[in-house]
């Protein structure tokens, strides 16, 4: 038997997945929660995801009122109130959601005894472009740190890391990927 990996993948947020069906699959990872237009978590494709304003880390200088369908939206209602309340160290839009959802990764590839790839996460081109830049440098940075490999997600309608009109990349992205 060869020592190729398989990544195998279907598309569901923020979770890790395990097919168990081959010696050599590689568990792939969704999305690592950041912030609601920084990140595909609460990511412009739905009514309730279409609130704009957001920062990496949180909590806003100014607090950022919802659309009305997150306020309809009880989970989303609560993740602005704590977005717009909770300090940096335990907003929602923080280190500590990005590392939670590290722990949970960690936590799978020693339990499962898989290797994880980090394989579709990016920050959503609606976020403010420092914020964004934040956000990537974190999930980057966390990752390397726990020797999980990673590829961000160039979407060009909503994670644009290249503007192919102008034929430009935005710099600030590129290089929270790869320091100068």
């Amino acid at each position: 038997m060869d020592d190729t990996q398989v990544a195998i993948g279907r598309s569901l947020t923020n979770c890790v997945l395990d097919t168990g069906q081959l010696p050599h699959d590689l568990a792939c990872v969704h999305g690592v929660q950041g912030s609601s237009d920084a990140h595909p978590r609460l990511a412009a494709h739905d009514q309730h995801q279409q609130t704009t304003g957001i920062v990496f880390p949180g909590p806003p200088t100014t607090p950022v009122v919802p659309v009305q369908a997150a306020k309809d939206a009880t989970w989303a209602n609560q993740w602005f109130a704590d977005y717009n309340a909770k300090p940096a160290a335990t907003n929602p839009s923080g280190p500590a959601t990005v590392a939670a959802q590290m722990a949970l990764i960690n936590a799978y590839r020693q339990t499962q005894g898989r290797v994880v790839y980090n394989g579709e996460w990016g920050p959503q081109s609606g976020g403010a472009l420092d914020s964004r830049a934040r956000l990537v440098t974190l999930v980057r940075q966390e990752c390397e740190k726990a020797d999980i490999g990673w590829a961000i997600w160039e979407d060009p309608v909503n994670m644009k890391l290249f503007d192919s009109t102008a034929g430009t990349w935005l710099t600030d992205v590129v290089d929270a990927l790869l320091p100068p």
